[in-house]
């Protein structure tokens, strides 16, 4: 993944997560890395993909419901 920004980080982070570039903030300059592209779709993306983000809201409800019902208790 490459982020770059203006005031904030500019990485380079791999597909471990973890940072093998970066500028300091707040400084101008140029970031100089190597990146490797990756194909295929992420389980996120597959599973939006197919059943949209409705799971996720009825999830966040429930969730929701369970704390009211545990707080009146």
């Amino acid at each position: 993944m490459i982020r770059a920004t203006n005031t904030g980080a500019t990485v380079i982070i791999d597909h471990h997560a973890q940072v093998t570039h970066a500028l300091d903030r707040h400084t101008r300059g140029a970031l100089v890395g190597e990146v490797e592209g990756r194909s295929g779709i992420t389980p996120y993306a597959w599973w939006v993909a197919r059943y949209g983000l409705w799971p996720l809201l009825a999830l966040g409800l429930a969730v929701a419901g369970l704390a009211l019902l545990v707080r009146r208790r």
